[in-house]
């Protein structure tokens, strides 16, 4: 999913299949010795009895099956904006960044909980710029968590 390429796609093709994660690729021609495209493949695959996977069918596959996304680290973090909150760092396996969450109590599937999506803004939530209000969105919106969090 780093790089989404018919070579990719092959090892996943493999790996998807439990086999070793390899493959070998190889191009299909037309008669004029061009590259073959969708409509002649199409062709090949029926005159032959071969299945067609595009790179883009095992991408949609890739994201509707599997998670992209693992918690890599936790730990509590006393605020002057809401109390204390359990920080979850969350890497994605894809672009390695790293996303926060911030967390009140517990999480009841059955229970509305309030959520804040924040943006990262470097100059309104560290350096306390004046040219914005996302370091006070932020702060407001974590009071707000607290005073709904269950005690």
């Amino acid at each position: 999913m780093v790089r989404v390429g018919q070579t990719e796609g092959s090892v996943d093709l493999a790996r998807l299949a439990g086999l070793r994660p390899a493959g070998v690729i190889c191009e299909i021609m037309d008669d004029d010795g061009t590259m073959a495209r969708m409509p002649a493949l199409e062709k090949f695959s029926t005159e032959h009895g071969i299945g067609i996977c595009t790179i883009a069918d095992l991408v949609e596959y890739r994201v509707r099956t599997e998670s992209f996304v693992h918690r890599a680290a936790e730990t509590v973090i006393p605020t002057s904006h809401g109390g204390d909150f359990k920080m979850i760092a969350f890497e994605n396996d894809i672009d390695k960044l790293t996303h926060i969450a911030l967390v009140k109590g517990d999480i009841d599937p059955e229970v509305p909980t309030m959520v804040r999506v924040h943006s990262e803004c470097m100059t309104g939530d560290i350096f306390g710029s004046m040219r914005c209000d996302c370091g006070d969105q932020l702060h407001k919106a974590m009071e707000m968590i607290n005073a709904e969090a269950p005690a």
